[in-house]
């Protein structure tokens, strides 16, 4: 279990499906995915956006805390679900 905690927390977490205008500036796009100079991807098919996270081996306690305090983007993120995981492939 620890080895998907980890990955959770140093790849991905996201924000409600909600559109953001203060992503900053686009500085990247691959195919379904744009990311923005504040570390926001964006997923133009599912419209989740996505964040990286600390990469530091941390409890599943650990990143809750870490996610409710991220203030990038505006606040508002959670922790991904395994639907949301699954629509990445």
């Amino acid at each position: 279990m620890k080895p998907c905690i980890l990955f959770l927390v140093s790849c991905i977490l996201l924000v409600p499906g909600t559109a953001r205008t203060d992503r900053t500036v686009e500085i990247g796009r691959d195919g379904r995915f744009v990311a923005f100079s504040n570390g926001v991807v964006a997923d133009t098919t599912t419209g989740l956006e996505w964040i990286a996270g600390p990469d530091v081996d941390t409890s599943y306690y650990q990143a809750v805390e870490w996610v409710r305090g991220l203030a990038v983007s505006g606040g508002g993120w959670r922790m991904p679900r395994a639907r949301d995981l699954d629509t990445l492939y």
